[in-house]
């Protein structure tokens, strides 16, 4: 019997990669230059294809998979305007430290002038996706896909996690094919395994008899410490344990001109905090009652501080943002997952939110794409269904992303989204208002998103009376239990509060 692969198309050799890279979970908006990849996905039954339907939002998507999962989240757009409208959530994923395998058709290698979905140069969304990403790759030939494909996986979850751009050719303008019609029969698909930082023994040694030496260490714990799913080991270096008193560590794959002498190193912060932990052995350093004291007091200083600001908008319509907040709060559990949108949502949630685990407020990052709350909701309640998972967002945010709100109902990813009515691109306004004493362009009229919801398969709840915002919140989330909810709350615009 003969042990020779069978022959395949392009579109099954993509299909079969993400099979054995363990894949669960493709986002996608179809198009005609990735016809062959669906149709090779098609027959792999271990991984559930989440159809979109807004291109921005797949991008956003994956971006959410890598973060909650530390696996690289993939996702499958078309050529052109599919590439081009997703860029955002790559951007977003490359700044967040997330795992991504950005995959998307393109014109034909050999292009001519006005190839559908394509410019003058057949390349440029491979050139623009340079920037973005810690690799991007233009496959040219079929033979190469798996080699291709096994090397992107290895980058994007490699040392600093992030994503990677592939993009195969169509054969020709219009062509059912990718790269070639005929099939071919191509190597063995390899998974190449992760690869992190080696830990360094002198790294740890000084680390080590830095802390055991300091009077009060102070540790401030990045996204890698997340990433790298180190939140554990962290919280046990926490109980025992001028610029030259800094030690900087960071997960970069390697070292660059950032990092300054041996106080400034790059490690994979699990193994590193793993590396700590053995070298203290029994080590514990006497706890210091007096400085925990005066922490507890401060943190309550601080909620009262909140609450007093709080007080005399409690019966004020249009709704005063901090009730919202408070509300909030008294009804989710520690477990709860809130992804909150760009603007004065997230300025104020910041404030308020209570901070459990990891998920209790999850947030864009350094990019700061608008419509970043809904995407990551739906990922979140689709990995952890147990768990009441918010999406927070103002009124213009959410209209940046409300096509998705029909797929959280096609799939069950019964979210409670929560939205700050405010009639305007509410943080853009305040802005504009302080620097001009006017505003101009950020007013507009919204829609009745409660309505919308109920349109979409969702329960829809508007409320206006502050006195009634708790409930609203209580009633989303019993509904949550058979569908998507949403609370639309009237809110006004005030300055955020004062800490």
């Amino acid at each position: 019997m003969s042990s020779q692969r069978p022959a395949m198309h392009a579109g099954e050799a993509v299909a079969e990669a993400l099979r054995e890279e363990g894949v669960e979970r493709v986002y996608s908006v179809p198009g005609s230059h990735i016809h062959p990849i669906y149709d090779g996905l098609s027959r792999v039954r271990s991984i559930r294809m989440v159809t979109c339907k807004q291109e921005p939002n797949v991008s956003l998507m994956a971006d959410a998979y890598g973060r909650l999962t530390g696996k690289p989240g993939v996702c499958v757009v078309t050529a052109g305007p599919g590439c081009v409208n997703s860029m955002a959530g790559v951007a977003q994923a490359y700044g967040a430290a997330s795992p991504m395998v950005h995959i998307s058709g393109a014109v034909p290698l050999k292009a001519d002038l006005e190839a559908f979905h394509g410019v003058d140069d057949p390349a440029f969304v491979h050139e623009m996706f340079k920037k973005i990403t810690k690799w991007s790759a233009r496959i040219e030939r079929i033979e190469d896909i798996p080699e291709v494909l096994a090397k992107a996986f290895h980058i994007a979850r490699s040392g600093r996690p992030g994503p990677v751009h592939v993009e195969l050719p169509r054969f020709a303008d219009y062509s059912e094919y990718i790269l070639q019609e005929a099939p071919a029969v191509l190597s063995a698909y390899q998974v190449i395994p992760t690869k992190a930082a080696a830990l360094d023994s002198e790294d740890v040694e000084r680390c080590a008899k830095r802390l055991m030496e300091s009077r009060a260490p102070v540790i401030a714990a990045g996204k890698g410490v997340i990433r790298k799913g180190a939140m554990a080991e962290l919280a046990e270096l926490r109980e025992r344990a001028p610029e030259k008193n800094i030690l900087l560590f960071g997960f970069d794959d390697a070292t660059n001109s950032r990092y300054r002498g041996e106080d400034q190193r790059v490690a994979d912060p699990k193994l590193f905090l793993a590396g700590l932990l053995e070298r203290l052995g029994d080590y514990r350093r006497p706890r210091d009652e007096a400085l925990i004291k005066r922490m507890e007091e401060g943190k309550a200083a601080l909620r009262a501080s909140l609450v007093a600001q709080n007080a005399p908008h409690r019966s004020e319509k249009p709704i005063y943002p901090g009730v919202l907040m408070d509300a909030m709060n008294a009804v989710l559990d520690d477990r709860a997952v809130v992804a909150s949108d760009v603007g004065n949502c997230q300025m104020w949630a910041r404030t308020f939110r209570r901070i459990a685990t990891p998920e209790s407020f999850m947030q864009s990052g350094v990019w700061n794409a608008m419509s970043y709350g809904l995407p990551t909701a739906i990922v979140a309640k689709m990995e952890f269904p147990g768990r009441d998972v918010v999406a927070l967002a103002g009124d213009g945010a959410f209209l940046m992303t409300i096509g998705d709100l029909p797929t959280a109902a096609e799939y069950g990813a019964n979210v409670l989204i929560v939205i700050l009515n405010d009639g305007a691109f509410g943080q853009t306004f305040m802005q504009q208002s302080n620097i001009y004493g006017h505003t101009y362009g950020t007013a507009f009229r919204s829609p009745d998103f409660a309505q919308i919801a109920k349109a979409c398969g969702a329960e829809g709840i508007r409320v206006s009376d502050p006195h009634d915002v708790e409930d609203a919140l209580r009633q989303g989330l019993a509904a949550t239990k058979s569908r998507p909810a949403l609370v639309e709350v009237m809110v006004a615009q005030h300055p955020y509060p004062k800490l």
